[in-house]
């Protein structure tokens, strides 16, 4: 039997976001003959990417109207749909808590929700005999998740559904108010579901302790290895880099504070574009003379791969607020080049002493700079082995070889598929 894959991501194809799941597609392609790809919340003026050849696009309708106010009368209307109106009400008392903020969300999630399930009804449930050909992977435990578990609910075991949950679909203390709806009763109505650290894991199960064991694993997010490790930097200027999309929590204007306080010979180049680019260049601007600094904007992922390629890079960096497991530090390991990072999220599982530097969460610009000049103190031989461990780290943990393949088996075996070939 050859089993279809239904991917419901946020924009993918479409631009912008979800980057790293163009790695995880193409291993996903091989074992499937056919995936769907149903972006939920896509914009379609928006640049679409290239796909595989057995990818087919499909993007999902996200019934909005021109005016807010109409959109949320629209939802209002959800509590007409008999499954909505139970997991409302049996959701309700704990949206309460957070006030008619909690509330709110609650109804704009299970609207969202329910629009999609109705589309994958719609679209391949209703007259069809044999559900079991279909495996849906929502890519985040958000509303597409809830509506694949939903599915699960109304059609019994013949719907296979799994999730990933990265860092902001997770954490609930991420968010204001710290409330994300339904996360418990959808991870019980789905087949399994995946987080990328440990860490997540670990916050899963101590936050619903209700929950069978076995529907949590830890499935990693990998990048891709190079063909040679970063370039030797031979200057005496000390080359940091920062890759990211130019947004608060990446608190890229800390950094700049900690580099106006060193008296190092820097150059920083930061990847990626972003709502603060104006606001961050004008920061920028003010750095003092012996700090060198570029923008290069948004670069793909084998743009960035060929960056770090040719370029001597000393450092990169990640302070970030929060994270899920940043993908950035992964390929900055690919290549060598070892990592100061805040310790948020699941970062500690991939940066140590041993390949980089952690940091306080709340670490102040002073810190930062001390980090950066105590790395520039290394000797050859100890800037070597930082090298070396964070080559080691990704190529054992976080090879897209190896964890795109087995999660892509996975998925495989609950489809019951025969793998593909060619």
């Amino acid at each position: 039997m050859n089993s279809t894959l239904i991917v419901l991501t946020q924009n993918f194809p479409y631009m912008p976001g979800e980057h790293f799941f163009e790695t995880e597609l193409q291993y996903l392609q091989k074992d499937f003959h056919k995936i769907i790809l149903s972006p939920v919340a896509h914009i379609p003026k928006n640049e679409q990417r290239e796909v595989p050849e057995n990818v087919l696009v499909k993007p999902f309708d996200r019934n909005l109207t021109p005016f807010k106010v109409l959109t949320y009368m629209r939802r209002l209307t959800l509590l007409k749909d008999p499954q909505a109106r139970k997991w409302f009400e049996e959701e309700f008392g704990t949206a309460r808590k957070y006030g008619s903020k909690g509330v709110l969300k609650l109804i704009n999630w299970l609207s969202m929700a329910v629009n999609i399930r109705k589309q994958i009804e719609e679209n391949y449930v209703k007259n069809n005999t044999n559900l079991s050909e279909y495996v849906f992977y929502s890519y985040w435990l958000s509303p597409a998740a809830i509506a694949v578990g939903m599915l699960k609910e109304k059609y019994g075991e013949d719907i296979k559904g799994v999730a990933r949950a990265h860092g902001g679909d997770l954490y609930a203390y991420r968010h204001t108010p710290p409330f994300l709806p339904l996360q418990g009763k959808t991870i019980t109505n789905l087949y399994k579901l995946y987080t990328i650290s440990s860490d997540g894991k670990n916050y899963l199960q101590n936050r619903y302790p209700e929950l069978i064991p076995a529907k949590l694993s830890v499935s990693r997010l990998g990048t891709v290895g190079v063909e040679q490790t970063n370039p030797q930097n031979r200057e005496e200027q000390l080359h940091i880099v920062t890759c990211s999309y130019m947004v608060e929590v990446k608190r890229l204007n800390l950094l700049i504070e900690a580099l106006t306080r060193t008296k190092l010979n820097v150059k920083w180049t930061h990847i990626g574009n972003g709502p603060l680019w104006d606001k961050l260049n004008d920061l920028a601007e003010k750095l003092p003379s012996n700090v060198e600094w570029e923008f290069l904007g948004f670069m793909n992922n084998d743009q960035i791969r060929a960056y770090y390629q040719r370029t001597p890079i000393d450092l990169f960096m990640n302070i970030s607020a929060s994270e899920g497991v940043p993908v950035s530090i992964m390929e900055a390991f690919s290549c060598g080049i070892p990592v100061i990072a805040t310790d948020v999220g699941g970062t500690s599982e991939l940066v140590n002493e041993k390949n980089g530097k952690l940091l306080d969460k709340d670490t102040a610009p002073d810190q930062i700079s001390e980090a950066i000049e105590a790395f520039a103190d290394m000797s050859d031989q100890e800037y070597d082995s930082a090298s070396n461990h964070a080559y080691e780290m990704w190529n054992e943990h976080f090879n897209a070889d190896q964890n795109y393949a087995e999660f892509s088996k996975h998925l495989v075996l609950l489809g019951g598929n025969q793998q593909h070939e060619g």
